[in-house]
Formats: structure tokens, sequence, C-alpha cells
């Protein structure tokens, strides 16, 4: 992993990472009746770009980025396995492409007072080849835009309080997607998405105690 961050004139800064990841990993299962070895082979990469610009906006602070995100994932994956005198074999490539875009503010209505906002759009693309039977093959892509809202108050100067609101998405995994061995697929699957609530606590009494709820 590598990230860079650059300074720029008018309060504009330029921050960016990029990851590569590659995970070998072989799995042995023994059941009563049943024997399987997984085999997966997974390479990832990705980076993601965030422009921050730190001013003021009618004489209050305001803090406002923009990001992008992209990720690549290949899965190789070859599944064998014997249940019951059944014996069976499956080799399987997925491609995954997953993007991003975000852009979050941070707005001070008042001294003692912060206002959070936030929109984030996520993409999502599967692309599944089954290499003993091509007729399994399929292509899934999701997306969704997900907002999120909040305010920070601090009463005191060592205590603040905090309440948010968001909406959150969650992908189906390759494994949720597509079979493994005989046993079928899921390819109508759709995403997991919630609404989430918060509040919260936080103070600072002296520089070795401090706490949350």
């Amino acid at each position: 992993a590598l990230n860079v961050r650059q300074r720029l004139p008018a309060g504009f800064s330029l921050a960016g990472n990029g990851f590569f990841r590659g995970n070998d990993q072989t799995s042995f299962v023994q059941g009563l009746f049943s024997t399987s070895t997984l085999q997966t082979d997974t390479t990832s990469g990705g980076s993601t770009v965030q422009l921050t610009h730190e001013g003021t906006i009618l004489q209050r602070k305001n803090l406002a980025s923009l990001g992008v995100e992209y990720a690549y994932n290949r899965f190789n994956i070859t599944n064998s396995g014997n249940f019951s005198g059944f014996t069976f074999v499956t080799k399987q490539l997925t491609t995954e492409n997953v993007g991003g875009v975000y852009l979050s503010d941070s707005f001070n209505l008042f001294e003692s007072l912060v206002l959070n906002a936030g929109l984030r759009y996520d993409w999502d693309h599967f692309d599944f080849t089954d290499k003993l039977d091509p007729t399994l093959s399929d292509k899934k892509s999701y997306d969704r835009v997900s907002p999120k809202a909040g305010l920070v108050y601090s009463p005191l100067r060592n205590l603040s309080l905090t309440f948010s609101y968001s909406q959150g998405i969650r992908m189906p995994t390759v494994n949720e997607l597509f079979s493994q061995g005989p046993f079928g697929s899921n390819p109508n699957l759709v995403p997991m998405t919630s609404q989430n609530f918060e509040l919260g606590a936080k103070g600072k009494w002296s520089d070795w105690l401090e706490g949350s709820l």
C-alpha cells in the first residue's frame, strides 16, 4: 500500500492511496459422508483519490471533501469433493469491478454546533465464468446512492454530543451469488441495505482520562 498527500493553494489538499494484495487459500472440509477441498486464488488492487478544501462560508468554518474510489478483484476458484459417493469438480473465474464517488461536508453553524452531511454512490459489477459449464456463466451489476447527516454539539470545551443518520449497503459476495460445487446458485440476490441511527457523547477531562458513550 502507498499513501501520498499534497497541500495545494487556497486551502485545498489532495490525498491518494493505492494498494495491491495477493492471497492464496486452500481449505479442506471433512464431514460424516463428505469431503471437499476449496482452492481460492485472489488478486486485488485499487486506489482512492480525495480532494479536500478547508475554508469559510459566511464567515463560518467549512470542510468539504470529494473522493473517487476504484478496486479490481479477481477470484480463481477450484472446488472438488465427494458426497456419499458422488464426485464433483468446479472451476470458476470471477472478476469484480468496484467503484465509488463520495461528497461530504462539515459546516460550523455556530462555534459549538457542527453540521455534517454527505452522499455516496456505490457501483459493483461481477463477471462470473464457469470454466466447465459455460451455461452457468453470468454477469451482475449493482448500484446505489446512500446519504448521511449528523450534528455535533459541544456545550462545554471538553464535552461533545453527537447524532447521526446514514444509509448503508452490503453487496452480495462471489460465493453467495454463484454456485459452489453442484449445489446451485443465487444469482437473483439483491444487496442488503440498512438505516443507521447513532447517539453519542465524548468527554476528555485530562491528558490521561477520556470517555465515550
